[in-house]
């Protein structure tokens, strides 16, 4: 049987500029059960990134990163600790010309 829960998500991320076209970036993420809910604790899990950055051109960048991730299972019992290499290409270009 599947229930109905919701999840609290807190986000802080700050970005320091190296260079012109460098710069790094950092985030800490948290999630907690908002009640009700059917784990054992409010705590979910927390992400912890932190990346160097390229400016590609305008609206395109590349970052490599290392993200920690603590999950803490429905038991309670364990944490799950994830190592996370990371490389992406982001975008916030228009997705047409005007």
């Amino acid at each position: 049987m599947n229930l109905y829960e919701n999840r609290f998500r807190a986000w802080q991320q700050a970005t320091v500029p190296l260079s012109g076209r460098f710069y790094l970036t950092g985030y800490d993420e948290v999630w907690f059960y908002v009640k009700p809910y059917q784990a054992s604790s409010v705590f979910d899990q927390n992400r912890a990134y932190t990346a160097l950055g390229f400016n590609i051109k305008p609206g395109w960048r590349f970052e490599t990163a290392y993200m920690n991730q603590v999950v803490l299972v429905r038991s309670g019992r364990v944490l799950d600790v994830n190592h996370i290499l990371a490389f992406s290409i982001l975008s916030n270009a228009p997705f047409r010309s005007k």
